[in-house]
């Protein structure tokens, strides 16, 4: 049988108490369980789960999609490019860049026709929304305007 009184505890529980759990910290209950101490006792620190957390949702949104949606997206190529976080739903790998572009390419289909459209986008970023549209519509020409470097990455 171990005598447990006798051994010390690690290094890394020794940084823990050291800088989690500070008097000020154990006594403060009125942020108690959204705070480091308990993140480090109960709960995992959302801090540092953002790429979980960004997963989780992705997944979430694809269940709500339509066949409609899942076709646009279908027809988009090389949405791997560049190495997004995604996840894999019913066989495809989804991210939440290509997601926002068929959220936005139902927003605009509905309000305008795309087809031979003449398009202008101001702020392109890496041009996902341009990606999208194109291997969606035959668009008669589409035009970006943006700042010299992401001009160069659209």
């Amino acid at each position: 049988m171990n005598d447990w009184s006798k051994t010390s505890q690690s290094e890394q529980w020794e940084r823990i108490n050291r800088i989690h759990f500070t008097d000020e910290a154990i006594c403060d209950l009125q942020c108690f369980k959204s705070n480091a101490v308990n993140h480090k006792l109960a709960v995992w620190d959302p801090r540092t789960n953002g790429v979980r957390y960004l997963k989780e949702l992705v997944h979430n949104l694809c269940t709500y999609l339509l066949n409609e949606e899942w076709a646009l997206l279908d027809n988009i190529e090389g949405r791997d490019l560049g190495n997004p976080y995604s996840v894999t739903f019913n066989g495809r790998k989804v991210c939440m860049d290509y997601l926002q572009a068929i959220f936005e390419i139902r927003f605009i289909s509905r309000n305008l026709s795309l087809d031979e459209a003449h398009i202008l986008e101001i702020g392109a970023g890496y041009g996902r929304t341009c990606h999208a549209l194109l291997s969606n519509y035959r668009i008669a020409s589409y035009s970006i305007v943006d700042l010299g470097k992401a001009l160069q990455l659209s």
